[in-house]
């Protein structure tokens, strides 16, 4: 009896370590996860001259290439002259997308 109790302690004890270590690990991979969900999409995209194309986020702002694109406040992404443009695209306030567009002829 006394070896049986000393068996049943030692198991409640090695899964009470692998539980805890188990937790700790769902717990770092949550934080990764978290860490993720910061890291916004990216798109390479070509456009021609004069062709448009719709963005998805609620906000956006034309960081490089004011005179390759036309950028309106909906989205709406036109080819104005050949060149390179980047625009990041917001959702509800974070960075959601980073689109990289060279327009040509």
């Amino acid at each position: 009896m006394k070896n049986l109790s000393k068996a049943l302690l030692c198991s409640i004890a090695v899964f009470g370590l692998l539980a805890g270590s188990v937790s700790a690990e769902s717990l770092k991979q949550k934080s990764v996860s978290n860490d993720i969900s910061v890291m916004a999409g990216v798109t390479y995209r070509d456009l021609k001259v004069s062709h448009s194309v719709m963005l998805l986020g609620t906000s956006f702002k034309l960081v490089s290439g004011a005179d390759v694109v036309s950028l309106s406040p909906n989205g709406l992404v036109t080819g104005r002259s050949p060149g390179d443009a980047i625009i990041y695209a917001y959702k509800n306030g974070s960075l959601y997308w980073k689109h990289y567009i060279r327009v040509i002829d």
